[in-house]
């Protein structure tokens, strides 16, 4: 009986480490997606802030 217990929490165990993994490999996916969603919004902001200057000087027109 000890040993499909032994077995059973093997089992359970070694689930657990993939999930584990799974998880690791997710954050690490959404840490590059993060980092190109800031360059994005980074050169996002700087053409929406320089929209913004030559509309103010008359430069842009709407």
């Amino acid at each position: 009986m000890e040993g499909k217990q032994d077995v059973a929490v093997e089992g359970k165990r070694d689930m657990l480490l993939e999930v584990l993994a799974d998880l690791y490999t997710i954050k690490a996916a959404n840490k590059e997606e993060n980092k190109v969603l800031e360059r994005v919004l980074k050169l996002l902001s700087v053409n929406c802030a320089s929209q913004f200057a030559g509309d103010l000087d008359g430069r842009n027109e709407f």
